[in-house]
Formats: C-alpha cells, sequence, structure tokens
C-alpha cells in the first residue's frame, strides 16, 4: 500500500475500533496495531476485517489485535497524526473500569514489556543467522575484524537485554525508567560478571552473596522493576517533597540564582524570598517549591515554605 494511504486507513481504523474516545493505550508489534480499549462492544471487528490494508483482527489479552503486516509502524504514526490519540495515554485497567483476570492481566504485561524490543530482538537475530551462513559457506571467519564486529553488533542486544527490558517494564510497571536502567546496569557491572566467573564467595553486610550471571537473562530485571514499582510507590509517601524535587531545584551554588530574604513586593503582607535570575531562566524549582515569573519583573517569587539555609 502506498504511504498517500495511510491517513485514510489510520482514520478508518480509529472510528471502527470506537473513536479516541474508546482507546484507552495503542502500542505497537512487529506487525500488530495493539489497542486497549475501553469497551469492546465497540469494536467493529467486521468492518475492520474489511479494511483494505488489515489483515485480520484479534481479541486476545485484552487487547483488539489489527494485524496490519510491514507497514504496521507507519501506520503507527499515522494514527497520532490525524487523531487526537496520544502516545502517553494511561494504560491500566483501572481507568479503563474494566476488571481484567489474571490471564488476560498476564499476557497483557508480557505483551507490553516485550512487544517494544521485538524489532531489535528480530533484527539482530537475523545478523545471526547472516554470520552463521557467512561462516558455513567460508566467506567469513570468527577470528576476522569484520566478522567479530558484526557478531558484537549482533550479540549486544541479547547480551545487554536486561537493559532494554528495564526500560518497557518501568514503563509497564509505571516505575522511573531511568531508575530501571541503573538497577540493570548494576545487574551487569563488570566486576560482578567477572567475580561470578572467577567463582570467587562475596558478601553483602556479612551475609553471603549468592553470585548469578545476568546476561542475557529477562525473569531477573522483570521481578526487579515490579520490585521496583512497588518500592518507588511506597517511598513517595513518606520522602519529603523538598527532597524528590531535589534533582529539579535550583543549584544556587552553581551561579544559576541568587537569593535573599525579603518582604514581598506584591501582597506586602508575608516575608519570603526573593530569586534573582542570573542564567535567562525562566521556570523552576527552589528547593522544593515552585516558583515563576511574575509580570516580567527582574525576579521571581518564591512561595515560604522554603528552608532556611538558602538565606544563609
Amino acid at each position: 500500500m502506498a504511504k498517500k494511504n495511510y491517513e485514510k486507513l489510520a482514520k478508518k481504523i480509529v472510528r471502527y475500533i470506537g473513536g479516541p474516545e474508546n482507546v484507552n493505550a495503542l502500542v505497537h508489534c512487529a506487525t500488530r496495531l495493539r489497542f486497549k480499549v475501553k469497551n469492546t462492544q465497540n469494536v467493529d471487528k467486521k468492518k475492520l476485517e474489511q479494511l483494505e490494508g488489515v489483515i485480520t483482527v484479534l481479541d486476545s489479552g485484552g487487547q483488539i489485535q489489527v494485524v496490519i503486516g510491514q507497514h504496521v509502524a507507519d501506520v503507527y504514526d499515522t494514527i497520532f497524526e490525524v487523531t487526537d490519540l496520544k502516545k502517553e495515554n494511561p494504560s491500566d485497567a483501572e481507568e479503563s473500569g474494566e476488571k481484567k483476570n489474571l490471564l488476560n492481566t498476564f499476557m497483557d504485561t508480557i505483551s507490553g514489556i516485550f512487544a517494544p524490543v521485538l524489532g531489535v530482538m528480530s533484527g539482530a537475530g537475523m545478523l545471526k543467522a547472516l554470520l552463521i551462513l557467512c561462516t558455513t559457506f567460508g566467506w567469513l571467519k570468527a577470528d576476522m575484524g569484520t566478522y567479530r564486529i558484526l557478531y558484537a553488533a549482533a550479540d549486544g542486544v541479547f547480551t545487554f537485554i536486561p537493559v532494554f527490558l528495564a526500560y518497557t517494564a518501568a514503563k509497564k510497571f509505571r516505575a522511573n525508567e531511568f531508575v530501571a536502567v541503573g538497577v540493570a546496569a548494576a545487574l551487569l557491572y563488570p566486576d560482578l560478571t567477572a567475580a561470578y566467573s572467577a567463582g570467587e564467595a562475596l558478601t553483602f553486610l556479612k551475609i553471603p552473596v549468592v553470585l548469578v550471571s545476568y546476561t542475557s537473562s529477562v525473569i531477573p530485571i522483570v521481578i526487579s522493576v515490579y520490585a521496583l514499582s512497588k518500592l518507588e510507590k511506597g517511598l513517595k509517601k513518606i520522602v519529603p517533597t523538598v527532597c524528590k524535587t531535589a534533582s529539579q531545584s535550583g543549584n544556587y551554588g552553581a551561579g544559576n540564582l541568587s537569593c535573599d530574604r525579603a518582604d514581598c513586593r506584591y501582597c506586602r503582607k508575608s516575608t519570603g524570598f526573593r530569586i534573582y535570575r542570573t542564567g535567562g531562566i525562566e521556570s523552576g524549582y527552589c528547593r522544593g517549591t515552585a516558583w515563576s515569573d511574575l509580570a516580567g519583573s527582574s525576579h521571581v517569587w518564591c512561595t515560604l515554605g522554603i528552608c532556611s539555609d538558602c538565606y544563609e
């Protein structure tokens, strides 16, 4: 199908899926558009299957899967261009109002974690297969530089697959993606991998540690990110706001902002802190308290509640 027809196809798919208001989330794998809908009764499956460019439609794992084929990525991008759907749409069962059984929840979780990385895994697998053919017919040898570089490109994806899955699992479990990637990096840290290969015995706080090789592993990182999501959820309830926003706060020692104590020049009633812009900054945080530009003035106002050491 020519690319000029994607717009027409995209609009019809969304129309027969029940409209943008019936879609909670949309992702795609190698060949399918995967819609998570609010009400499957609003989906016109027969008309979807009759569309030119649609191979078939499946209802699986709590998802409406529209099989497109090799053009799925183009159709996916076009859908967001011609409709009101957003790629960051919420995708949990609570927002859809539906109660999903255990099997559907499991299938939805697995597809949500693995579907985004199927493309790169398929490409790496095809490259490995090509290298096997090259060595079988004698075109390349395992000790050749060309072979080793191409093999690194292919095998690197599978060796560091925990990093890829950490990111997708974090999005699925609603954890911080970069913290999850940091967990994966720790699991794959060369020193720990070398200790496992050498058979070393390590302890953590005098507790014996059973070393395991996590390269090319799948389940450990998924479980770790799931635990991370629960830990984050619990910590957000008890960690002070000023600590949670520390990474977003203005850095007073770096010359970006300067502040001093002053009476409010707007209400003249309370004492707060005056923040002077020195680097063209328009918005940000003042020790955990939001601030904003006021009428283009030479300073911005920070509400009360800022730590006293800001002035000191």
